[in-house]
């Protein structure tokens, strides 16, 4: 397609970048797998 408009795709930088996505998303990931969902769970001692 972009060769089509007569454009050119730096692949290299394009895959370099999804790799450091990748990464983000993995650690996101497991940051959020500790998490604990207490909706609905509300108790107060006093």
């Amino acid at each position: 397609m972009a060769r089509e408009r007569k454009m050119t795709v730096d692949e290299k930088g394009f895959n370099e970048s999804m790799e450091k996505q990748k990464l983000k998303a993995k650690e996101a990931g497991r940051f959020n797998q500790g998490k604990t969902s207490l909706s609905g769970s509300l108790f107060l001692m006093g």
